[in-house]
């Protein structure tokens, strides 16, 4: 399963953002708090309620509270009201925010900001695909991880080629028993 295309309005720092995505590797830099976690929590947060589940099984509202319930579990708005994660304007206001993949699929998710636990869920099956499972890891947890990481930090050298193998071996030593676990950190 590949993401094509991220598409957010009026959702948190985000006015308006288009990103298409590479087929391949896909670098996300930035300054501090310009919204680079936002965009892999949103593309989890759209992916992960449907990865293992059996949509033939799922009403309407069942499939919207999928949404909601993990959109407030990965974002934390106050209240739990998932439309304090709307762009603050003055007035009512609303965000829509989007997933392409691969097949001619997209999920779409919208809410109001007045909005507490309730969103709209638009998906677009197009063909179809075998069941898939998303694993988001935030970054800081996993590079807190990484032996030595605090004076490699302090010294402002950081050799990536180094920190990856440290991290592998992190895996590895962890999970030897589960061939699964390692398949998925390998590739």
């Amino acid at each position: 399963m590949k993401i094509k295309k991220l598409t957010l309005n009026n959702f948190m720092a985000f006015t308006n953002a288009e990103i298409d995505w590479s087929d391949n590797i896909n670098i996300i830099c930035g300054e501090n708090s310009t919204g680079k976690t936002t965009l892999l929590k949103v593309m989890y947060s759209l992916l992960k309620p449907l990865s293992n589940e059996n949509r033939e099984n799922l009403t309407k509202e069942m499939e919207e509270q999928l949404f909601v319930k993990k959109i407030q579990g990965i974002f934390r708005p106050d209240e739990m009201k998932i439309g304090r994660l709307v762009s603050r304007k003055q007035g009512s206001n609303r965000t829509n925010f989007s997933v392409d993949l691969e097949k001619k699929q997209k999920i779409t998710v919208g809410f109001g900001n007045r909005q507490e636990n309730h969103a709209d869920v638009l998906i677009d099956q197009g063909e179809k695909t075998k069941k898939y499972d998303v694993i988001y890891i935030p970054t800081k947890e996993m590079i807190s991880t990484v032996e030595h990481f605090v004076s490699l930090y302090d010294e402002y050298h950081i050799d990536l080629k180094r920190c990856t193998m440290i991290l592998q071996n992190f895996w590895i030593v962890r999970f030897p028993k589960d061939p699964i676990r390692l398949n998925r950190i390998r590739c």
